[in-house]
């Protein structure tokens, strides 16, 4: 004769339990959580409309007075390339053109 396999409350079977003994639980899974959404990455590209109108209302502002195809816009650096505005991503030439924007303002050429 073979003993039967307790079924456990979920109706799994348990092989190899004798029956008597406590039944074992399954551990306490925690909820799964919605993860953050991804913030969208920055555009690449903006056009002339886009950057004309941030130039109008000053939150875009150029390199300097004479240096208006380099703008600096939403924390980034853009270039003028006549149909649209590029985005600036290589972080050293960024950098170079931050250095260069604040000596600007400090009266150095």
């Amino acid at each position: 004769m073979t003993a039967a396999t307790p079924a456990s409350p979920a109706g799994r079977r348990w092989p190899g339990r004798r029956s008597g003994g406590p039944v074992p639980v399954e551990p306490r899974r925690e909820p799964i959580r919605p993860v953050d959404p991804v913030p969208a990455p920055a555009p690449l590209v903006l056009s002339p409309d886009v950057m004309s109108a941030a130039l109008a209302d000053g939150t875009a502002t150029p390199l300097t007075p004479i240096v208006t195809s380099l703008v600096r816009y939403r924390d980034r650096w853009w270039l003028d390339a006549v149909d649209e505005w590029l985005q600036i991503t290589d972080p050293a030439f960024a950098a170079s053109l931050d250095l260069r924007r604040s000596m600007s303002h400090q009266g150095h050429p």
